[in-house]
């Protein structure tokens, strides 16, 4: 993760790039589980003990179901994180 400080370190914007592995269900196919990667962005502004964040993420995945055929599938998702964090 690449963290930037500005304003005396009440501002830092940060990215980077995070790799997971989804458990994928379905009803009607069976969906493989895959591992899929998230390029992200966001800002973090506030004191040491109480800030606000937000931050973009696109998550990149391609997975496969079988319902008598072999058929793959891109599950490509744009998010959007907002929160607060505390620390004591």
């Amino acid at each position: 993760v690449l963290n930037i400080p500005l304003a005396d370190q009440r501002i830092n914007p940060y990215g980077g790039i995070g790799i997971g592995y989804y458990f994928m269900n379905g009803d009607r196919w069976d969906f493989q589980d895959e591992i899929g990667y998230f390029p992200f962005l966001g800002i973090k502004a506030g004191t040491k003990a109480i800030s606000f964040m937000g931050e973009v993420r696109w998550l990149g995945l391609e997975t496969s179901y079988n319902d008598g055929t072999s058929n793959d599938v891109e599950v490509d998702a744009l998010g959007v994180n907002l929160g607060m964090v505390i620390r004591w």
